[in-house]
């Protein structure tokens, strides 16, 4: 929970400065009021609900005709991070905005560039752990957020975000270069999320064009990760797959269950090296339906010197749905071949293999 807290509460001071930005331009431009800034703070604070001892800063206020009006040297920071962004652009004149702030009518978009969000580390008596279930649990939660600006005005608008140049730090690990764009409607309902980093690397695991993709049509969610490449090494193996994508569809977040998620994982090419055995093949995809895991994997060659393995292109599925145990089907669409260097030991065509594995004996 304790990450799904933090980034939700930045989302919500992001919302909060909005406000803040808004009605200090009302009151720049159109009260000719000159230093507004402690007033509406003041304000905020004791009207919209957000996180507790925050401190919301920033240095100037262009106005760029009546279109558009640029925030500059923005701060924000809690006992849990801090934000800061060299800028943040709200398109529209300033009347026009303040009056959506305070009708709770409209739409607000906005860019933001050059931002930096660092998580600040806290001391633990006790390493912080959560079990899959936990977290799963924790995503359920996520169907829920009428509690978030409860009483504003600020759930009654729909909003557009656009951030370039984005940083976040937490402890070793960290993004750099990311690009997002959030979309959410009235009541805060999700709409989308697109973000894009062009590579990450962390304790041996390198990611090149991290891409994920977040939507919401009415109906249906989904979530799409990818990557150009990924490359994970340690001491004892390494794994390097090519433009790998893992995606899920569903109707809300408290439908999943852990053992029993939508998953399609796919990827073009990966190759598996543990101690002296090697093994790649062109092309992998699964995808779990109803509890039951159906997969492919294109060619397939396995070395352990001297002999090498080669397949033809694997299908099959693995259903654990049965009480008593699991099944499990494979179908090698034409040949295995086993090699001692070159020479021909084994060759199996048109193989069929089924399998059954039973916890118990009735």
């Amino acid at each position: 929970m304790k990450y799904h807290t933090t980034i939700l509460t930045a989302v919500i001071s992001f919302l909060i400065l909005s406000v803040f930005v808004f009605v200090s331009i009302f009151a720049c431009f159109e009260l000719n009021i000159d230093s507004p800034g402690y007033l509406v703070l003041s304000l905020l604070e004791d009207r919209v609900p957000g996180p507790q001892g925050y401190s919301i800063s920033y240095s100037t206020i262009d106005r760029i005709m009546k279109d558009s009006v640029t925030v500059n040297d923005i701060r924000v920071e809690t006992g849990d991070f801090l934000l800061t962004a060299d800028g943040l652009t709200v398109y529209g004149n300033p009347f026009s905005l303040a009056k959506s702030v305070l009708t709770g009518k409209g739409r607000i978009e906005a860019d933001a560039v050059n931002v930096n969000l660092t998580l600040k580390e806290k001391e633990q008596t006790a390493p912080v752990t959560m079990t899959p279930e936990e977290l799963l649990e924790a995503v359920k939660s996520l169907d829920d957020m009428s509690g978030v600006l409860a009483g504003s005005n600020l759930r009654k608008l729909s909003y557009s975000f656009n951030v370039k140049g984005m940083s976040i730090f937490s402890g070793d690990a960290e993004l750099r270069n990311l690009k997002c764009n959030l979309q959410l409607d009235e009541d805060l309902s999700f709409r989308s999320f697109v973000a894009e980093v062009p590579s990450f690397t962390y304790e041996g695991l390198d990611i090149s064009t991290l891409a994920l993709k977040t939507g919401h049509d009415g109906s249906l969610y989904y979530i799409a990760l990818s990557g150009d490449r990924v490359i994970c090494s340690t001491d004892d193996f390494s794994v390097d797959v090519t433009e790998p994508r893992i995606s899920m569809e569903f109707p809300a977040f408290s439908t999943l269950e852990l053992y029993d998620l939508p998953l399609v994982l796919s990827a073009e090419k990966t190759s598996l090296s543990i101690g002296n055995i090697n093994a790649e093949t062109d092309e992998i995809k699964l995808e779990s339906a109803d509890t039951v895991l159906y997969f492919r994997l294109g060619d397939l060659k396995g070395e352990k010197y001297p002999y090498t393995i080669i397949s033809a292109p694997v299908s099959g599925f693995f259903d654990y749905t049965r009480e008593d145990g699991a099944v499990l089907s494979l179908s090698v669409g034409d040949s295995i071949t086993l090699l001692d260097g070159d020479k021909e030991l084994v060759r199996i065509t048109g193989t069929n293999i089924n399998g059954t594995y039973l916890t118990a004996l009735t």
